[in-house]
């Protein structure tokens, strides 16, 4: 099963980042469900999140990283080698959500 993500455009003006839109700022609480949801059940998504966490975080419905002059978000720090086992998510998935829509650094995944 493949994917369906919708590729970001060339970014060639970055516009300054609104400081409640601030590189690492915490995911809503809806956006963090999905994403957890993802993360602990589909081989593709979690594909694409180690390549893209921007085009991951768009794919469950994140608006800002649709917004194409948006340098940084909280995909900015989410980038990892390897993610967690699917398990993992579903054992930890309280302190995952809460860490994802209360902290500002988003390196959780970092293993």
């Amino acid at each position: 099963m493949s994917l369906n993500v919708k590729p970001l455009a060339t970014v060639t003006a970055i516009s300054p980042v609104p400081k409640n839109l601030a590189k690492g700022s915490p995911l809503p609480l809806p956006i963090a469900e999905k994403l957890l949801d993802r993360l602990s059940s589909d081989d593709d998504f979690r594909a694409l999140f180690l390549k893209n966490p921007r085009a991951a975080l768009s794919f469950v419905g994140h608006a800002e990283a649709d917004m194409l002059d948006r340098r940084d978000g909280p995909w900015s720090c989410m980038a990892c080698d390897s993610l967690p086992e699917k398990m993992m998510f579903v054992d930890s998935r309280d302190a995952f959500r809460k860490h994802l829509t209360t902290q500002s650094n988003q390196f959780i995944f970092r293993l």
